[in-house]
């Protein structure tokens, strides 16, 4: 599953909106990083692009997959686990 993450993204990295990619903009900052990646876990895009450029603030980015993870997790309905991360 990391691999076909990392497909869409480069899919969309090539398509005529790469121009929205400024220097200021988290995916810019971690260009490196995933340019790298080859073959990746889910994980390891997990911790990259879903956690460090998959959405808007103040939801994204996250500290870690795990943090990702406890958030998007079904085994809470009401989605509140996150609450103690961040009031810690």
């Amino acid at each position: 599953m990391g691999t076909n993450i990392l497909r869409v993204w480069n899919s969309h990295a090539n398509s005529p909106a790469a121009h929205l990619l400024q220097p200021d903009s988290r995916a810019y900052k971690n260009i490196d990083t995933i340019n790298k990646m080859r073959n990746p876990l889910l994980r390891e895009t997990d911790e990259v692009i879903v956690c460090t450029i998959g959405g808007c603030p103040p939801d994204f980015p996250f500290p870690s997959s795990d943090a990702y993870y406890a958030v998007s997790s079904l085994s809470d309905p009401l989605n509140t686990s996150w609450l103690g991360e961040i009031l810690s």
